[in-house]
């Protein structure tokens, strides 16, 4: 959207925002309802095909979820696969649009900004998405809902559970990772230079070239991969300044949802030095509707 647009707008949504009491447990409601009737889940990506037994299906009518393994733009706009002719494959931009009464449309954040009262992402020359860190903060602030908080029929501590829970701990690790082993600020000035001197740079051949050795010997050695990926991302928003405020969302929501995991995550990190590492098993408890 544009700025002079939303400066038109903005004052006058506010007001009706604030009206309605449309902000805070109803934003979020509205939004996130809208997402699990809307989003098409795939059967491949389910906890069957990814092998994870201990994490049982969530039915909300005659739709299966399991584990969400979509990247973060393909929660905000929809999958990638999507149908043209499908009205629902828009993400959560497109239940903006929706709360909005406007028409959804293929990756255009317009409505979702109009809540935000701000723009997305910034407009930086950098060959990625540039998110915008007062949007994170805002976000965080307005759009983190109680665990208790029911959607549809489901407690929001229940579908984090099964939906969310994998992605969200892969995030972590590969914070934690980078902070652990390395000194973040220079990673990421590394990888930017990199990628804007090498004619031929691969951001995936980069990371896994300069970190998988680690990883595989970080004590977190099932997680190798993804740990890898995800350094990948956090390096971006260290490059985009929106790296501090992501991990406060991340860790403010891991803290209400996944608080016992998250303490033990800073543990079992093998430092190389210290002879093999052979980590303890966190036990998981089986995702309940009633926890």
């Amino acid at each position: 959207m544009k700025n002079d647009d939303k400066a038109n707008k903005i004052p006058n949504r506010i007001n009706e925002f604030l009206e309605s009491g449309m902000y805070g447990p109803t934003l979020q409601k509205n939004l996130f309802e809208c997402w699990l009737h809307d989003y098409p889940q795939n059967p491949w990506e389910t906890s069957e095909y990814y092998d994870y037994q201990h994490i049982p299906y969530m039915y909300i009518g005659d739709r299966a979820y399991g584990p969400c393994w979509y990247n973060p733009l393909s929660v905000l706009y929809g999958p990638e696969y999507y149908d043209v002719n499908d009205p629902t494959s828009f993400g959560l931009a497109g239940c903006a649009a929706k709360i909005l009464g406007s028409e959804p449309k293929r990756e255009n954040v317009d409505a979702l900004e109009e809540i935000l009262t701000m723009d997305l992402f910034q407009d930086l020359d950098l060959p990625f998405k540039c998110i915008n860190p007062q949007a994170v903060k805002w976000i965080r602030k307005n759009l983190t809902p109680d665990p208790n908080l029911v959607l549809i029929d489901k407690p929001c501590r229940f579908i984090y559970d099964i939906v969310f829970k994998d992605a969200c701990r892969q995030k972590a690790l590969g914070y934690a990772f980078l902070v652990n082993y390395y000194d973040p600020a220079t990673e990421a000035s590394e990888y930017e230079y990199e990628m804007n001197n090498k004619e031929y740079f691969y951001g995936p051949s980069y990371l896994y070239d300069k970190y998988y050795n680690n990883a595989e010997n970080s004590g977190k050695s099932d997680q190798a991969y993804s740990i890898v990926n995800d350094a990948g991302f956090w390096l971006r928003r260290k490059i985009d300044g929106s790296y501090d405020e992501i991990w406060m969302l991340l860790s403010q929501a891991m803290n209400q949802y996944d608080g016992e995991w998250l303490e033990y995550m800073w543990g079992g990190w093998e430092y190389f030095n210290n002879g093999y590492y052979e980590e303890e098993n966190y036990e998981e408890p089986y995702p309940t509707e009633g926890n």
